[in-house]
């Protein structure tokens, strides 16, 4: 049996809980209540009962000519009491008690009290009579549990319902709760519609209601209105800053060809100048690569669309890898169409491929591999490297995003774009990426472009 865990519960499920608790607590208060009601009533209404029936007996016995006469109105048996004159040494004179009871209790003038015969209780009340010489003695008798909840049923029904109760308040408090909560779940939904497309410009609905719901979407497309406005103004310094570095990246590495080409210079000066123009031109493919990743963003509008085979697309970059790394192994299904540019597919899968290559060792295995799952084309690539730790998984989409040293080295010329522009890539062709890796095990990566059907 599963333990009930109320952390994980939703809001709706706490307040019906809540809810039912309340009544099943408030339910057994009112039946406590009621049972010692009752017992206040039945003890009032036995002694009620008990005394007005022996002062009216009292009357109807008297001695006559020296005889003990019983008037023909002495009232043996009202309303389930029963009523008997004694001798004073308990012999039974006139009237009757219940039938099957034998009480020999000893008599106790005006007192009413509670006795136990065969595991029933019973009141009892005695009555002091002075004749002449003689005491004699009225004892009344009333069952406890004669009009009780116990004699009616009322606790057998009440058990047999609860559980119905239960059930039926629960399903009510339930219903009412997600009626509430249902704005909220409306939010819930759209804002993670919003972070899914990453559409910053896509507002919450705030409705016409003045409550804590429109004050909290108000609250929200506040919010995003100012994350929207950072992120423009961060993308549009990016694409500023790269289009104003392009030409004096051009003029220095022009520059350097030129000097480069006249010769005459030291062997110092040439060393400096190759490292001049390796580090321009790594700088220059980091400003290409920005001004790509911020038009897509931007959603560039110039971009040629058209059907594709992937399949044939991958197989040839495939053997191209293959040609620097041996252990690559590739399954790719044949006639896997899409629709997207053939450039930035190409540079997609060739991301992916030189990253999986160069964080791999020498004669670790690569798989590379292209299904179709229901209507999508799904990219594979798997590695055997040292992996990512998990706490970093999800920032290597980030831009400039380095998980160690190593990946930061210049040497290795990794500039923390490539993952970027291949998570833009695939949303610009209207698929998702996601990335899985065990540390010391390798990584996978797979990309799930739409497919076209032929």
């Amino acid at each position: 049996m599963k333990k009930l865990n109320f952390s994980r519960m939703t809001i709706r499920g706490k307040v019906a809980l809540w809810v039912v608790v309340c009544l099943i607590v408030l339910a057994g208060l009112t039946f406590f209540t009621v049972m010692r009601l009752d017992d206040a009533i039945m003890s009032s209404t036995a002694e009620h009962l008990l005394t007005e029936f022996s002062n009216l007996n009292a009357a109807q016995v008297e001695y006559k000519d020296g005889n003990l006469a019983v008037s023909e109105d002495f009232v043996s048996e009202a309303g389930g009491a029963y009523f008997a004159l004694y001798s004073d040494g308990q012999e039974l004179l006139d009237g009757q008690l219940p039938p099957g009871v034998v009480l020999d209790e000893p008599f106790e003038d005006g007192t009413l009290r509670v006795c136990r015969h065969n595991s029933m209780d019973t009141y009892l009340y005695d009555r002091q009579l002075y004749l002449g010489n003689d005491i004699l003695w009225l004892r009344a008798t009333f069952p406890a549990g004669s009009t009780s909840f116990y004699n009616n049923g009322i606790i057998k029904a009440t058990f047999f319902m609860l559980p119905f109760f239960v059930a039926f308040s629960a399903a009510i408090a339930y219903l009412i709760a997600r009626q509430a909560y249902e704005p909220i779940e409306q939010l819930r939904r759209v804002t993670e519609e919003i972070s899914r497309g990453e559409d910053l410009s896509r507002r919450v609905a705030v409705g016409n209601k003045r409550d804590e719901v429109s004050r909290l979407a108000e609250t929200i497309n506040s919010m995003l209105a100012r994350l929207e406005r950072s992120f423009e103004t961060e993308r549009q310094f990016v694409a500023d800053a790269s289009h104003e570095l392009r030409t004096p990246l051009a003029v220095i590495l022009a520059q350097c060809e030129e000097i480069m080409r006249d010769g005459g210079l030291p062997e110092s000066a040439d060393r400096g100048l190759l490292s001049i123009e390796r580090h321009a031109a790594k700088m220059n493919k980091m400003i290409q690569s920005l001004l790509l990743l911020t038009r897509l963003e931007n959603g560039v509008k110039n971009l040629t669309f058209q059907d594709i085979d992937f399949s044939e697309l991958l197989s040839e970059l495939c053997c191209g890898i293959k040609l620097i790394h041996s252990e690559l192994e590739f399954n790719i299904e044949p006639s896997v169409h899409v629709r997207g540019n053939t450039e930035l597919l190409t540079r997609m899968v060739a991301n992916l491929l030189s990253n999986a290559v160069k964080f791999s060792p020498e004669d670790a295995k690569i798989t590379v591999s292209l299904e179709k799952q229901g209507d999508c084309a799904v990219f594979r690539v798997k590695d055997l490297g040292e992996g990512i730790a998990p706490e970093e998984l999800g920032k290597i989409w980030n831009r400039f995003y380095q998980v160690d040293s190593v990946r930061r080295s210049s040497s290795e010329g990794s500039m923390g774009l490539g993952l970027a522009m291949v998570k833009q890539i695939v949303k610009t062709h209207g698929g998702v990426v996601s990335a899985e890796s065990v540390e010391g095990v390798g990584s996978s990566f797979t990309a799930m472009l739409p497919l076209i059907k032929i």
